[in-house]
């Protein structure tokens, strides 16, 4: 004798456990668009159960962007990722100084679980408001990049202050950085894997010690472009002409 089916018995919402639907809700993020934000839009309207197990999974929650009028949806995004390591990318929307405030404490206040941060095509004055607020610890940061794809070889170049990261950031193993220049006496600069620099603030050149020091400080330095940056030769290495021209005595008239 047949028995009835229970229709509730082949929900499969209501018979997928948490910890699967999680699961499949995380392969999702792996794909594009890469962010739980964008992947999951359409897992959080299925059904309350399904968006109360994707909000409650910080490890959906790990790629943050950043742009214009999201203050608040990133204050949100990151309570959601609770005390995991986060990636942050702050995008070149951003304009409003009221935005720049709000996000920069948010900065400082998460900074401590930030593994990798990126400022991409922000106008630089915003973004150095932004970098001179970060001088506290970053232990997790693992890459630090300052992105500037719409600026010109001619364009101005800008020292960020010692202050930045001063505490340090003990994990940090790539730097990249365009227009935006960082002391190298910085922290910083300490067994990195990957730095590259471009467009180098003449401010920030380094002595030949100093940047040979520096070297030595990053066994495991896998990646090194320096593109108008670096230590500056002192004239006499950089031209022979001239030094042989200096060396020579005068010639008898």
């Amino acid at each position: 004798m047949n028995t009835p089916l229970n229709p509730s018995s082949l929900n499969i919402t209501e018979n997928v456990p948490d910890e699967i639907l999680s699961g499949v809700f995380w392969q999702l993020t792996q794909m594009p668009p890469y962010t739980a934000e964008r992947s999951l839009s359409s897992v959080l309207r299925v059904c309350r159960r399904w968006n109360v197990v994707a909000k409650s999974t910080p490890d959906l929650w790990t790629t943050v962007t950043i742009a214009s009028g999201g203050a608040s949806r990133v204050e949100a995004l990151l309570s959601r990722s609770k005390d995991v390591t986060v990636d942050v990318i702050i995008g070149q929307d951003i304009r409003c100084d009221e935005e720049i405030s709000m996000i920069t404490a948010l900065m400082r206040e998460h900074l401590h679980r930030i593994r990798n941060l990126s400022l991409v095509d922000i106008p630089p004055h915003l973004a150095l408001r932004i970098l001179a607020q970060l001088s506290i610890a970053a232990p997790r940061l693992e890459l630090l990049a300052i992105i500037n794809t719409g600026l010109s070889m001619d364009a101005e170049r800008f020292l960020i202050p010692s202050s930045f990261l001063v505490e340090g950031a003990s994990q940090i193993k790539h730097l990249v950085s365009d227009y935006f220049s960082i002391y190298w006496s910085s922290p910083l600069f300490h067994d990195l894997s990957t730095l590259r620099l471009d467009l180098e603030h003449p401010d920030a050149a380094p002595s030949s010690d100093l940047f040979l020091s520096v070297l030595e400080s990053c066994p495991r330095l896998e990646q090194l472009q320096l593109y108008h940056a670096g230590p500056v030769l002192p004239r006499t290495l950089r031209d022979p002409d001239h030094h042989a021209e200096c060396a020579s005595p005068p010639c008898d008239t």
